[in-house]
């Protein structure tokens, strides 16, 4: 049996591809690549390895080269990582990239296209990867703004996920101290148990000119995110509605005014 080896479609597919593991790789480790770096290292990876392919009779010991050589070469290029745990996580993370999108491209070719449409399935692919890219980036925005959080009043205390808002610039009008908005049946059993008082401010917020808020003033606020800890004494409370915090993995909106500079 013999097969027809078309090199254009063999650099072109291997480099997108090369180029989308790169790019996972880049985001998910946070290695702050630039995307031309990516770029020639794909098409340079992609070219070598078509060069590989011709010369090499012995496909077992190209397929060695590849994984072993040519794809850690490419890491190297593309992140500047040459030894030591770095790279070995640009490896790992690379590898399941390639994993996950190579088993992609296998069920739209094979299982949807039926082993038709080898172009569209490629960039049904690359879509799949866009989009998977924009999912990660957006959880690294999100969790790079949530903090742990320790709400302390007398003898008791609630830890809560708490998200730094900055468009939270709510102040108690009364007491001239910012206001955190938290969950309400987050915050009702400490509440309940202490009697803490409540009491209602005025807000003005987008779709909602002018409003009144329920708060209550806790003892103390800890603020908590690797080695970051900053204290609140007192802290006010603003009571939101459970909706609001619904299917985000936080339960609380802290004031940009806490965490400012």
């Amino acid at each position: 049996m013999q097969y027809e080896f078309y090199i254009d479609a063999f650099v072109v597919t291997n480099g997108l591809m090369d180029f989308l593991v790169l790019m996972f790789t880049d985001e998910i480790l946070h290695r702050k690549a630039r995307l031309g770096v990516l770029f020639l290292a794909s098409v340079l990876g992609a070219v070598v390895s078509a060069v590989l392919f011709l010369w090499m009779s012995d496909y077992l010991l190209y397929q060695m080269v590849i994984h072993f050589i040519l794809n850690p070469l490419m890491l190297v290029f593309a992140f500047g990582e040459k030894k030591g745990k770095r790279l070995l996580e640009d490896w790992i993370i690379s590898y399941l990239a390639m994993i996950l999108l190579g088993g992609a491209m296998q069920w739209l070719y094979y299982g949807i296209g039926r082993g038709r449409h080898f172009v569209l399935c490629l960039l049904g692919v690359l879509t799949i990867g866009v989009f998977g890219l924009c999912v990660v980036e957006r959880y690294r925005r999100i969790e790079g703004k949530v903090y742990e959080v320790k709400i302390c009043q007398d003898d008791r205390e609630l830890e809560v996920a708490a998200y730094y808002d900055s468009g939270n610039l709510l102040t108690d009008p009364y007491v001239k101290e910012p206001v955190q908005i938290i969950d309400e049946e987050m915050i009702r059993p400490l509440m309940e148990e202490k009697q803490m008082r409540k009491r209602l401010i005025p807000f003005h917020s987008l779709g909602k000119e002018n409003g009144w808020i329920t708060v209550i003033t806790a003892e103390k606020m800890i603020i908590r995110k690797r080695k970051e800890q900053i204290e609140v004494c007192p802290v006010v409370l603003g009571l939101g509605r459970k909706e609001l915090f619904s299917g985000t993995g936080y339960h609380m909106l802290l004031n940009e005014k806490n965490l400012r500079g």
